[in-house]
């Protein structure tokens, strides 16, 4: 029982680093940037087109910014950009800054 407990204290205290690590090194797709009325419109869009995805739309000065995901791979974000390219000729991967 000791071992089950101390197993669980680690495996707990791994999802929480690697959630870390995840918060923090992640790749998105940035489909929209300008004004407030289009990137509302884009937004609502992409929320329904892309219901398993996780949609961002957020102030960054001068512009707001759509984008789609948090991919723990370049790779997973190529493959999901050539969908979205389809509708958005302009979107792109890019890993955020801190």
């Amino acid at each position: 029982m000791k071992n089950d407990s101390k197993f669980d204290s680690i495996l707990k205290i791994k999802k929480r680093v690697d959630k870390k690590i995840f918060d923090e090194n992640y790749y998105s797709i940035q489909v929209f940037s300008g004004g407030y009325n289009l990137g509302d419109s884009i937004s609502k869009y992409v929320n329904e087109k892309y219901l398993g995805d996780s949609i961002y739309f957020y102030f960054e000065t001068p512009n707001y910014k759509v984008r789609i995901g948090k991919y723990k791979s370049k790779i997973e974000a190529e493959k999901k950009l050539k969908e979205i390219k389809k509708e958005f000729k302009s979107a792109f991967v890019f890993k955020p800054s801190k």
